[in-house]
């Protein structure tokens, strides 16, 4: 790997959020290459964040894997899991959410991030090509989206550019807070 300079060397973080067993710990274990979060069908096996980090010579991403966001969250440790995961929010770049999940799709979500945090950006991702929800979840303020199965060289790419781009609209907005 080359030593980048420190102009270039960029770091961002990356919530995986979404309803509990929908393969974020896999998804981040293959995005890191290898098993750091625990995969097992039991539901709730997440119960903390648990952060991984990806190396370039671009720079670093951290991964933030968060517990399943529960909508009739009725027993306390579902109700402490949905703060350790909308805690997240307010931490990170960029979340990363399947638009398709049982009791709460990704356009719900996007809805309830925005409320959060007005300047997060979201990438969703899609199992159908369904450009009907896609172009849905656009309007609604996801900055982009990939389609499954998932091409990780392209999601590089895109992670990389969200991040970028929330960094650039975080710098416009603190110059124009100097500024007045």
């Amino acid at each position: 790997m080359n030593e980048p300079s420190v102009e270039t060397f960029r770091c961002g973080y990356v919530a995986l959020v979404g309803r509990p067993n929908v393969g974020k710990s896999t998804l981040m274990n293959r995005i890191l290459g290898q098993k750091l979060s625990i995969v097992t069908a039991k539901p709730q096996t997440t119960r903390q964040q648990i952060a991984g980090i990806k190396t370039t010579d671009q720079g670093q991403v951290i991964y933030i894997d968060t517990p399943g966001i529960h909508l009739a969250a009725k027993k306390a440790l579902n109700r402490y899991m949905n703060r350790i995961a909308r805690a997240s929010f307010q931490d990170v770049d960029l979340v990363l959410s399947d638009i398709n999940m049982p009791e709460m799709d990704g356009l719900t979500l996007l809805s309830k991030l925005k409320e959060q945090n007005s300047i997060l950006k979201s990438v969703i991702v899609s199992a159908y090509g369904d450009m009907e929800n896609i172009r849905t979840a656009m309007n609604r303020g996801a900055f982009d989206f990939i389609t499954k199965p998932i091409d990780f060289k392209e999601l590089e790419i895109t992670i990389e550019k969200t991040i970028d781009h929330g960094e650039a609209v975080r710098q416009k907005r603190q110059a124009v807070q100097e500024s007045n």
